[in-house]
């Protein structure tokens, strides 16, 4: 019975291994394909410099929202030019 259970606790350890594996190969991934769009954008906030992830991630979320900002900005002067 030890011998199942030590056996049972060590495929549940390789599976969590590979599970927490396939979760980080995704995150990178994701991360890789935001860097590849917004590139230009990146490196014209931070040229020539290696960039965490985190760090990646916080100007994503800066570009975006400036992205939101200037097209409510658009709506907005369209909606006034109709007037």
């Amino acid at each position: 019975m030890f011998h199942r259970s030590t056996e049972h606790n060590v495929g549940d350890s390789i599976r969590k291994t590979l599970v927490e594996k396939m979760r980080r190969d995704r995150i990178n991934n994701s991360i890789e394909q935001l860097k590849s769009l917004l590139d230009p954008e990146i490196r014209n906030d931070q040229p020539d410099s290696k960039l965490e992830k985190a760090d990646f991630l916080e100007m994503t979320v800066c570009f975006l929202r400036r992205l939101q900002h200037l097209q409510a900005m658009n709506k907005s002067s369209e909606a006034a030019m109709k007037l």
